[in-house]
């Protein structure tokens, strides 16, 4: 499948199209691994939950606040995922809750938030 969007046009395109997207990144589908290789604690982030769809070539995580409207937004992620020409779509959006696996640290990294003591 041909690229519609680019990974920063997708994420402004997701920032148009739902409301309370705290943060959004989009990672290379290796940098994930590499994330969760690192030792992490605690993510200090906001309150909120983190989505996160992966592809063969990207990874795109999103952490929405309490008034995003979940379905709808695993729906967008779904869409803008293959909009940027990803074709190896997981079937569905994994959810994860606030640092409560390595993965979702990994996310939270990637999103910007320092592990909790190494600010």
């Amino acid at each position: 499948m041909t690229a519609i969007l680019t990974p920063p046009l997708a994420l402004r395109h997701l920032r148009q199209l739902t409301t309370d997207v705290r943060a959004a990144v989009v990672l290379a589908a290796g940098d994930l691994a590499v994330l969760a290789r690192e030792p992490a604690g605690r993510a200090d982030a906001p309150t909120g939950t983190v989505l996160a769809i992966s592809g063969e070539r990207h990874v795109l995580a999103v952490l929405a606040g309490p008034h995003a409207l979940l379905p709808l937004l695993r729906h967008d992620l779904e869409t803008l995922l293959a909009d940027m020409g990803d074709e190896g779509a997981s079937s569905s959006v994994q959810v994860f809750e606030r640092a409560d696996s390595a993965v979702s640290a990994a996310i939270f990294a990637g999103l910007g938030f320092p592990a909790a003591g190494k600010a």
